[in-house]
């Protein structure tokens, strides 16, 4: 899912937010949203990409989460990524924001999301629902 002619953006100022996501389309415009808002952004494709990633990532500030996924789908990799996380005392409470299809709210708040955004998401609500958990963009005109 990394594309290697991307310049990774190693800026420990910008907060990084994971995309996890099977469709490299739709990962590429929250990527794209996020970077203009002035966040860092790592995409994985799959809940055991991401449960692996947070094994080493400490410095995550939220995850957008596709809750359709191949091979673990959103509702395990977010029950899953709630057990890892309580488990370590090295990171803050991360915030899960349900990105989908899935008219269902709440089996995706059930599952441990903390919010939900329906797809198509919009620039305007992918910031808004970031300002809810204290993470400030520098939006980009």
């Amino acid at each position: 899912m990394i594309d290697a002619r991307e310049k990774i953006d190693l800026d420990a100022s910008k907060d990084l937010i994971m995309i996890v996501d099977d469709d490299q389309i739709s990962s590429k415009l929250m990527a794209i949203m996020l970077k203009n808002m002035g966040f860092r952004t790592l995409c994985v494709e799959d809940g055991n990409c991401l449960t692996f990633s947070c094994e080493f990532f400490s410095s995550i500030k939220a995850i957008l989460m596709d809750m359709f996924m191949p091979k673990m789908d959103g509702y395990k990799t977010t029950r899953e990524i709630r057990k890892l996380f309580n488990q370590r005392t090295d990171v803050d409470y991360v915030p899960i924001i349900a990105v989908t299809v899935d008219t269902n709210k709440e089996k995706c708040l059930k599952a441990g999301c903390d919010l939900y955004l329906l797809k198509p998401i919009s620039k305007e609500n992918l910031a808004e629902s970031l300002i809810t958990f204290g993470l400030h963009s520098v939006m980009k005109q």
